[in-house]
């Protein structure tokens, strides 16, 4: 075989592996091209709203269009359930210029948005600060993907919160569920909306009350406060007491105690209403921080034996509290 030859086999060999990686290239690019379509259509699908609003400051009015944002994001995330997220940052480099990062439930969640009195105040009060507006209508590549928790951050801290919980309920030498029981413990998701900052007034002329029990038997109360707070723009009150029983105790003398009912009692939360536990520390300035993420069951929802506490009338509350603990399925 001469030089030719073998030339004319390299080249030939060349070719087909030419032809080849020209297969391969082309298959990974449909690859690619069927993945990206995938993720659009699926966020084509969602009804989501995602946008990012870019903004220009003017420099000199800088800290007063931050107070009024941070007071606009505060009110929208707290009180509107179709605003799922409003995250703003600013430039290292350019201090005035920001980018909002806004995602609403649906397009019917952003036309109330735009109504709310928040909202209108934080319009009005900016228009002379904004120097240039540009909004950027976005498609999620992921639309269901969420913002992963931190270490230190409230999802993480909420998350050993309820791990502690759990491991209560497991406490010898009377535990109140078995282990295998445990994967029947279900959460809300964590929703900072929940964790509230609400008016404050105490009751000290209130008489002790007689709050009746699942067992029948009565527990003795003192009204200790009236908590009261906006949600969806509808004024929400709940009573505070504190068990008398525990106020001998050191480790409870401080001890506040709401149980209450809302609109998810019987369907997605234990039938006979949920708890939240809060101390004396937690009221201050005419302020009591009341964390709903963090509710818990009756031991009656575990067990029959117990005597457990029925939330009275005036805690009946006319909103859904979709969070902390969810109903328990004892079968």
């Amino acid at each position: 075989m001469n030089n030719k030859d073998y030339a004319s086999l390299a080249l030939e060999e060349l070719l087909t592996k030419a032809k080849s990686l020209k297969i391969i290239c082309i298959t990974y690019t449909i690859i690619a091209i069927c993945m990206f379509s995938s993720a659009f259509a699926n966020a084509q699908q969602s009804t989501q709203i995602v946008r990012l609003a870019k903004l220009v400051i003017d420099s000199t009015q800088l800290e007063s269009y931050k107070a009024l944002l941070k007071e606009g994001i505060e009110a929208s995330i707290k009180l509107e359930e179709g605003v799922l997220t409003l995250y703003a940052v600013f430039e290292i480099n350019k201090p005035n210029h920001l980018t909002i990062l806004e995602i609403y439930a649906n397009k019917k969640a952003y036309q109330k948005h735009l109504e709310t009195p928040h909202f209108k105040k934080y319009k009005e009060g900016t228009k002379s600060m904004v120097q240039a507006l540009e909004l950027v209508e976005t498609v999620p590549l992921i639309p269901e993907m969420k913002i992963k928790n931190e270490p230190g951050t409230y999802g993480t801290a909420l998350e050993k919160h309820r791990a502690e919980y759990i491991k209560d309920l497991l406490a010898p030498p009377t535990p109140i569920i078995k282990a295998e029981d445990t994967t029947k413990i279900k959460f809300f998701p964590a929703d900072i909306r929940y964790k509230i900052s609400a008016d404050f007034v105490l009751t000290p002329n209130e008489k002790t009350i007689e709050l009746a029990t699942s067992s029948g038997k009565k527990k003795t109360y003192q009204k200790y406060g009236v908590a009261s707070f906006l949600w969806a723009n509808k004024k929400v009150q709940i009573a505070v007491y504190q068990p008398l029983a525990l106020i001998s105790n050191p480790l409870y003398k401080d001890y506040l105690f709401i149980p209450f009912k809302d609109l998810t009692t019987g369907e997605s939360t234990y039938g006979a209403g949920r708890y939240i536990g809060c101390r004396l520390s937690d009221i201050k300035d005419g302020k009591i921080n009341i964390d709903f993420n963090k509710c818990y069951n009756p031991y009656c929802a575990y067990s029959d034996g117990y005597n457990c506490p029925i939330p009275p009338v005036e805690n009946e509350l006319d909103i859904a509290i979709e969070a902390g603990i969810k109903t328990f399925d004892k079968h």
